[in-house]
């Protein structure tokens, strides 16, 4: 994200403002449609697997979006018009990452599912927090995002990104569940 580091720290807030709205609206779905009990939705690995499995079939390119084959580059732009600004998740940037390539309802399930995981590793991993991505070393791919620092592979993590790659595998047929990431992000498991 292209901005200052007081324009993160202000879209940082703005972030963590909205998360429990998020959570308690992508909670509100899981249980309407009968994927889990509200008691399940206790931001635990177990609830992890309930919410992966609940949005996986909901996950769908952008209308007229047809993926690259494996290792080759796809469109450097959205394919048809994208929704106004207003009709999609705060941190949607479409000149700098290729995330138009999802339809709506799928950037909605991105910002949900990573919220959702980024809190849950929250609550596992005493000292962990939301923070603002920043580093002196050329090319750190999170500067300005909001990241999770104080994880035990000592990297930080940006949940969105974690997210969005898991979902184009999933929308590919690769299965990944959410729970792998984070079962090795709060050092449950090596890689």
């Amino acid at each position: 994200m292209t901005m200052s580091a007081a324009e993160a720290k202000q879209f940082l807030q703005l972030f963590l403002a909205n998360t429990p709205g998020r959570l308690e609206e992508l909670g509100r779905r899981v249980v309407a449609d009968g994927a889990a009990r509200e008691e399940q939705l206790d931001l635990g690995p177990d609830a992890l697997d309930l919410v992966w499995e609940w949005a996986r079939p909901q996950l769908a390119w952008r209308e007229g979006y047809v993926p690259p084959p494996l290792g080759q580059p796809g469109p450097r732009g959205p394919v048809g018009d994208l929704e106004p600004p207003d009709q999609l998740p705060e941190w949607f940037d479409p000149p700098v990452y290729d995330w138009w390539q999802f339809s709506a309802s799928t950037l909605w399930l991105i910002d949900g599912l990573a919220r959702y995981l980024g809190e849950s590793l929250l609550e596992a991993v005493p000292g962990s927090r939301w923070t603002v991505g920043r580093s002196r070393t050329k090319g750190y791919v999170y500067q300005n995002h909001p990241v999770i620092a104080g994880l035990p592979l000592g990297d930080d993590l940006e949940p969105m990104t974690v997210v969005t790659v898991l979902l184009s595998k999933a929308l590919r047929g690769e299965p990944w569940p959410l729970r792998r990431m984070y079962d090795t992000w709060a050092g449950i498991v090596k890689i």
